[in-house]
């Protein structure tokens, strides 16, 4: 009996042994199990965190490879763009100089030509000065030679008018010129107000020279050459008579467009013509209608002058010599109606 119980005790022990030796074996491996995979773990985290790192690196260092690429492309365009520009404007500096020295050369032609066309029209207006100072002696002859003219055997019918006595015009003047047997209206009112308002704004041209010709118009046809000086005069002021420079204009002349300007004076007579359509808006009792006649138009004046006496128009004949122009002064004389 006291055997069996050793022998049971040993083999207790000994099967206890081999348990704590195996659980020992199992708690080993379980932690190398552990450890592996901790190890594992982190090891995929360091391979991603390396992965991830390289893809951002090798991001980095293309995209300033990029950036660098494109702005020197950048900078070579601008550089292309600002020769072309650099070129463009040598030559239109060029081009500049060559425009200024052609404006130059014309210039120079212009005021040359300038000068003698003045020369030529202050010629032209002193011609007008001295004429409009004898045209009412004139107007006398140049009937008396129209009649003369006339065929030996023809008769001529003498025309009564009762207002023979001629006497000068001082109420509204309407204008109109005979020539080549037409009759055409001489906006010689429009032109008188036009200058009035705008020939003092000339004045200051006066400074280096006495007298400018200047030029108005067309109106209705018709142009005006007109001339401003300076003289010196005496006047009287406040300290007593003083001699100082005075602006006036120094004459004017007409000049039409065109020759064939106006209508026959067969269709002037007619109801609805432009000669009755412009004489509809004056008064007959307080207008005169002034005749610049040419010598070719005499028996038209005749004419036109009997056709406005049955209107109740008083007429002013202006005879001129052909190739003269309408035209004025200060010292001209005014029209003498009948």
């Amino acid at each position: 009996m006291r055997r069996s119980r050793r022998n049971d005790a040993s083999n207790d022990s000994g099967q206890d042994s081999f348990l704590d030796i195996v659980a020992n074996l199992v708690g080993i491996l379980i932690i190398l199990v552990m450890v592996i995979g901790v190890r594992a773990k982190e090891a995929l985290v360091e391979a991603a965190i390396t992965t991830s790192t390289t893809e951002v690196a090798e991001a980095d260092v293309e995209t300033p490879v990029s950036v660098a690429g494109q702005v020197q492309s950048d900078i070579h365009a601008i550089q292309s763009k600002l020769e072309e520009v650099q070129t463009e404007a040598k030559i239109q500096t060029t081009y500049r100089h060559q425009l200024a020295t052609l404006i130059s050369a014309a210039k120079y032609q212009l005021d040359k030509t300038q000068n003698e066309l003045d020369a030529n029209s202050r010629q032209r207006l002193q011609m007008v000065q001295e004429f409009s100072q004898a045209q009412r002696q004139l107007q006398d002859l140049a009937l008396a030679e129209s009649a003369l003219q006339r065929r030996a055997d023809e008769p001529v019918p003498l025309e009564h008018l009762p207002t023979p006595l001629a006497k000068t015009v001082f109420g509204k003047e309407v204008h109109f010129q005979l020539k080549r047997g037409r009759i055409v209206y001489v906006p010689l009112n429009e032109f008188v107000e036009q200058l009035s308002n705008e020939w003092q704004q000339k004045v200051w041209k006066l400074k280096e020279t006495d007298e400018v010709v200047e030029m108005a118009g067309p109106i209705q046809g018709f142009r005006m050459q007109y001339g401003i000086a300076k003289t010196t005069a005496a006047v009287n002021t406040s300290a007593g008579l003083q001699r100082r420079e005075v602006v006036h204009v120094s004459g004017f002349v007409l000049h039409p467009v065109r020759e064939d300007l106006g209508q026959t004076t067969d269709a002037a007579l007619e109801p609805d013509s432009s000669f009755r359509q412009a004489l509809a808006s004056y008064d007959p009792q307080r207008t005169t209608v002034t005749l610049w006649t040419y010598p070719d138009s005499y028996d038209e004046f005749r004419t036109v002058r009997a056709e406005l006496y049955r209107l109740g128009f008083t007429s002013a004949g202006r005879p001129l010599p052909e190739g003269y122009p309408i035209g004025g002064s200060p010292n001209g004389s005014q029209s003498a109606a009948q």
